[in-house]
Order: structure tokens, then sequence, then C-alpha cells
């Protein structure tokens, strides 16, 4: 009976967040995150006995990271896990440590834009509404007690949200680790330990082997009370954004590659909705790709009090007045230098810009040219390669299409802004452009079935390169 209570009371718990911020809905296809570990297996087996409640279509998915040797054994399991279970299941492997050298990531941050990156791409071709990952209550925790250490505003300690715009859930967001694992062993439910987590190499191990035990021995209540902290200071944050946003609307004006706000206006602004409308401005110009660090945004408050000139809040934006004006702007950056691209090699073409190129077979086409890699078939190239800014009049076949179009109106099309343009890798052979750099392949230079030999062309991006 003891045993019966607490599946039943596990799953009372998941189904209670999942209505608490209405996570889903009758029918919804959810991508399930599976790492073999005792979270994900729990999230798959809690989700399980709640789909004929919910109409769910469950969905497996699982990333071998090729960061340890047993990472083939994990996907093996994953794979076994979806059979006997009769669910779909997608296995993906990506070199995530060749990625963090390349574009400087950390490991863990690396991991993290891949892993949702892949993600994000089988929800869209499988038709999955929903994408769930296995974060806990106890997670929670940490990354609060992470930032809190770090130093963190109001956004930043509200810790790891239950709900995402995106579409990703997290239901077991209120359900400790110790009840995850009390609802594996009373089921007899298999899983892996990533031994990784057992050591105190990175951070957020030694958080959680010797500041939490730390903090359970002082109160036992621990938990509960940071959830509660983090959803209070949750709820407070989306107040305070969304004053910023319609304070945003009325009095700040955009203009091209510009946010135009009047600084008196600013000035009468308290900080905790002055930082707020900054980090709008900067989000409006830069589709939400945000560098600003607090430090920066703290001076500028400081500045704005006085006069000054110029300042720069990050690789992408500055600051200026003007009659009584404050002007947030994409920097105006210097076009690029022609270069040459040679096989097996990197070159620099801007502070903050790379590139690679090299050669492979049919098989390294992963069926799609992304935003930092290209895939071309090298032999419909009029060899050498070269990169440059684009030129006034310069044309190509837009991959998709059959008649050419001026850079100049792609750009457009794109939304690219105008002080952008020149810092767009346009990359071409001896006859025509094979790659507008970030944005798309030339139809004559498409990967088809008849390829041999790929020309991969990745862009490197990064203010410390």
């Amino acid at each position: 009976m003891e045993l019966k209570k607490r599946i039943t009371d596990f799953h009372q718990l998941l189904k209670k967040t999942i209505d608490k911020y209405h996570m889903l809905n009758q029918g919804d296809k959810v991508l399930t995150a599976v790492s073999g570990g005792p979270d994900s297996v729990a999230l798959l087996m809690g989700l399980s006995a709640l789909a004929d409640e919910y109409n769910l279509k469950l969905h497996i998915f699982h990333l071998n990271h090729q960061l340890r040797d047993n990472g083939a054994r994990d996907a093996r399991f994953v794979s076994e896990l979806g059979r006997k279970h009769n669910l779909e299941t997608t296995i993906e492997s990506f070199d995530v440590g060749d990625f963090c050298r390349k574009n400087n990531y950390s490991i863990q941050a690396g991991a993290r834009i891949i892993r949702y990156s892949l993600l994000d791409k089988t929800a869209t071709e499988i038709g999955a509404q929903k994408i769930a990952t296995g974060h806990n209550a106890d997670d929670v925790v940490e990354t609060f007690l992470m930032r809190l250490l770090k130093g963190s505003g109001l956004s930043g300690l509200t810790g790891i949200p239950p709900v995402r715009n995106d579409g990703v859930i997290r239901p077991l967001i209120e359900t400790k680790r110790i009840d995850i694992d009390a609802y594996l062993s009373t089921n007899g439910f298999k899983y892996i330990v990533d031994e990784t987590n057992l050591t105190d190499k990175y951070w957020r191990n030694r958080v959680r082997h010797h500041l939490v035990p730390a903090l359970a021995e002082q109160n036992p209540d621990y938990v509960a009370n940071i959830l509660y902290t983090c959803e209070t200071l949750r709820r407070d944050d989306e107040y305070l954004a969304g004053e910023a946003y319609k304070l945003y609307k009325r009095i700040a004006a955009k203009d091209g590659d510009e946010v135009i706000i009047n600084i008196e206006s600013l000035r009468k602004l308290d900080p905790a909705l002055g930082y707020r409308l900054l980090r709008l401005a900067e989000s409006d110009l830069t589709a939400g790709d945000s560098h600003i660090s607090s430090r920066r945004l703290s001076n500028l408050w400081e500045a704005l009090k006085h006069d000054f000139k110029r300042c720069d809040l990050s690789s992408q934006i500055g600051v200026c007045l003007d009659r009584g004006q404050v002007v947030i702007f994409l920097r105006n950056f210097e076009p690029l230098q022609q270069t040459k691209l040679l096989v097996d090699e990197s070159v620099k073409i801007a502070p903050d810009i790379k590139i690679n190129l090299s050669l492979g077979k049919l098989s390294d086409f992963t069926g799609k040219n992304g935003r930092f890699i290209a895939f071309a078939d090298a032999e419909k190239i009029a060899w050498p390669l070269s990169v440059q800014s684009f030129q006034s009049g310069d044309r190509f076949i837009p991959l998709g299409m059959t008649g050419k179009k001026k850079l100049h109106d792609f750009f457009i099309d794109e939304k690219v802004p105008r002080r952008f343009r020149r810092r767009v890798p346009i990359i071409a052979d001896e006859n025509h452009i094979i790659w507008v750099g970030g944005y798309r392949l030339d139809e004559r230079a498409k990967v088809t079935k008849k390829t041999t030999k790929i020309a991969i062309i990745k862009l490197i991006m990064g203010e410390s390169l």
C-alpha cells in the first residue's frame, strides 16, 4: 500500500505542476529529452503514466555529446528504453568538445547550445508542440545558489523557468531529487549514472556536494523555501518586464539601426525600469542576441546622469548623446578585407569572426545548411575561394530559387540592418558567390545525390578570438 501511495504521489505532483503552469494541452506531441540518467528516466515514465489523461504522443530524444567514453553505451540504453516502451526515438551524436574549442565556449555552455538547437530541429521535424526536459527542484536550488554567488540581477535569481516561450517545459521542476530516486526505486526503473556528476570538476557539482548539504543541516526545508523565493522573484520580474515593455513602446523610437530615447525621460526613471529599457533597446536592434554585461549597463546608467559623448555597451551596441537624445545604435563596422580561403585553414576576417574551409565526403553532409556552416559541392566551385564584404551590384541565386537576386534586395528581405551588411562575409569563387555567410547558399553550389566531394565552410564567432 505504501509503495502504491509513493507512485500515486509522484504522478499527482507531476500533474499538479503541469496544470499549474499550463504546460500541456490535450493531444500534444511531446519531444522528451532523455539522457538515460535518473531525472530524464523519471520524466519519461511519469509522462507515460499521464499520457492517456492528456492524450499525449511521446517521442524520445537523446544526444551523444561525444565527451565521455560511455556515450555510445548511454545511446544504446535510451534506444532500448524506447523499444521497450514502444516509443519513437531519435538518437543524435555531435562533437561538442570540438564545437566548444572552435567557438570559445565552455563545455557546459556549448553543450547547452547544441542540445537545444538539436531539440528544436527535431521537434520541428516530427511536429512536436512541446519539448520536455528533466530539470527538477534541486536543479533550481543549485542554479539559484550559483547565480547568487556569482552576482546576479532579479531575472537571474528567478532560477530555471518552468515554461519557456519556445515550448520547452519542465514538469519535474517542483519535484525533489530524493522523490525522483524513490519513484525509480519503487518501480524498479533502471537508469544510468553519469560518473562526471560524482566528481568536483564542475562548479555545479561542488555546489551540490558541499554547499547544499551545509544548507540542509541548517534548514531541512531549504528546497521548498528557495523554490518559493524563485517563484516570488519570477512574479516580480515578469511584472517589471511588462511595465518596462509598455514604457519602451511609449518613449522609445526605433529608426533603422537606432533606438532613440529622450534623455530626460530616461533620467526620471528608477534604475529598475531604466536598466530594462536599455536592454529592450539592445534586444530590438539585435533580435534578442544580448551581449550587454550588467557592469557596462551600470556604467552607462551612471554616465546618463552627466553629459558624455559615446560609449560601447558591447561589440554590437554603441550609445551616444545627440541634442538631448540618447541614441542606442548598431556599431558601424569597417568592411571586410578581401582574403583568400585555403583548405584546412582558419582565416580571421574581423576581430570576432573567423572562417574555416575544409573538404569532406557526402557522408559529412548533415542535410541542412545552418547559420554558421554551409555545405557546397566542391566540384561545382571554380577554385580558389575568397571572402570579402558585399559590393554594390552583387547578385546571386539564393538556394531554392531559379533567378538571380541583388544582394542589396536580399539583405532587405532578410531584414539585415544596413550597418551589419558590410560585416556579412561573402564567400565567392572566380565566377560567382558561393555563400552569403550566415544566411544563404547559392543554388548553383548546392549538394546533390551526385556530389562526391563537399566544401565545408564554417563561421566561427566570438569577441575573444
